[in-house]
């Protein structure tokens, strides 16, 4: 849509996506130390297991969800736990048990991940304003 408040066209553009770049990929730890003798191992989401904001789920169930999917091995002491071998409420269950500072750096993690971006320039067909928009995630490529 232009950007000039009395235009508002609405304009067709096309990108390619080979176009788009990776953005915040600088390389992150993945493991967070929640305590002297427990830490764990988060993994980025993948699109199919990430859970979005659906009418009835609260936010915080949504992070929560989120968090555990992305949960990839605990570890205690010497012990290690691969979190695929158990279940998602299992999962969901030692998130809700973590204190605010610890699942805060979860949700950092999360919120810190890599994704698809695009910025581009589009001159508007009615009134020739140039507008600039960018694209952040799959969901916008493709919406």
């Amino acid at each position: 849509i232009c950007s000039d408040e009395e235009c508002k066209e609405h304009n067709d553009i096309t990108i390619l996506l080979s176009d788009s770049v990776i953005k915040n990929n600088d390389k992150k730890d993945c493991i967070i130390k929640l305590s002297d003798d427990l830490s764990i191992e988060l993994k980025f989401p993948s699109i199919g297991a990430k859970i979005t904001q659906q009418e009835g789920v609260s936010d915080s169930d949504v992070l929560i969800t989120n968090a555990a999917l992305s949960l990839a091995f605990v570890y205690s002491g010497d012990e290690v736990y691969d979190a695929k071998d158990t279940s998602l409420e299992e999962r969901i269950k030692f998130i809700e048990q973590l204190n605010t500072n610890q699942f805060g750096e979860v949700i950092e993690f999360l919120l810190d991940i890599p994704y698809v971006g695009y910025d581009g320039v589009f001159t508007c067909k009615k009134c020739g304003k140039e507008t600039e928009y960018s694209y952040a995630g799959l969901i916008d490529f493709f919406i």
